[in-house]
């Protein structure tokens, strides 16, 4: 499973936490429970972080960076299609950089879909 993370271009903060998580419910993206700190989507997890990398849960934290995932290798293309919307949307998210965690069953892969090739 791969994940793309992003930031601010100027590194100040891209809101609360709560700010953030009703925002996204109106992309169909948000916790399977109650309070839950992962938000799920069509084809993608999202899970807000601070500069430590430390997962943020309560709604008043500063959101300093969105580390979103694809949830499974059969729904790339649904992660394509949520990553565009989101970056149309949220303009302040600035890819800062993507990651590969890729397990022994997990064949999806970013930098296969088309929009996350580098230009040349």
């Amino acid at each position: 499973m791969d994940s793309m993370i992003y930031k601010s271009p100027d590194d100040k903060p891209l809101g609360t936490r709560g700010e953030l998580v009703r925002k996204l419910a109106g992309f169909n993206t948000m916790p399977d429970i109650e309070g839950g700190s992962v938000l799920f989507g069509p084809g993608i997890s999202i899970r807000f972080l601070d500069t430590s990398n430390n997962e943020l849960i309560q709604d008043e934290d500063l959101v300093q960076l969105v580390d979103v995932q694809c949830t499974h290798d059969l729904e790339a293309e649904l992660a394509n299609i949520s990553l565009e919307r989101l970056e149309e949307n949220f303009p302040r998210w600035q890819r800062a950089f993507e990651t590969e965690q890729a397990g022994p069953d997990d064949t999806a892969n970013f930098f296969d879909i088309n929009e996350f090739l580098d230009e040349q």
